[in-house]
């Protein structure tokens, strides 16, 4: 178990600084948030091999969970500084959500009303 963890952390590691950094995510609280924010347990455990490559992966209902870079990038963008409230429409696997957490002082998910799908990944996203 202690190997798998530090083979985790290291490709975490690498993928921060070959698809972020390298890409001009600067964002030094984004940059920390994707080092702890375990992505490898927001997909099923067959891809968690490919947890931290530079492309998205199926989470289960016809969905996807962004590629790292997209999830840095974007809560890069959002330009958070603390004191922001965050809601999160329409979530799927919880992934950049939990990117966000460190950055925001209260944070949301919701599913988007009748849609069973999304229902069914918030409830395992809500799991991790």
């Amino acid at each position: 178990m202690e190997r798998a963890r530090d083979a985790y952390e290291t490709a975490r590691a690498r993928m921060v600084e070959e698809q972020l950094v390298r890409r001009e995510v600067t964002d030094e609280r984004v940059l920390s948030a994707m080092r702890r924010v375990a992505r490898h347990l927001f997909i099923e455990e067959a891809l968690r091999d490919r947890a931290y490559g530079d492309h998205p992966l199926p989470i289960g209902e016809e969905q996807t969970i962004s590629q790292p870079y997209i999830v840095g990038f974007m809560t890069q963008l959002l330009e958070l500084h603390g004191h922001e409230k965050v809601l999160e429409v329409g979530t799927g696997s919880g992934y950049q959500t939990a990117a966000c957490a460190p950055r925001a002082s209260r944070l949301r998910q919701r599913v988007g009303p009748g849609r069973q799908r999304d229902a069914r990944l918030a409830r395992r996203s809500a799991v991790r």
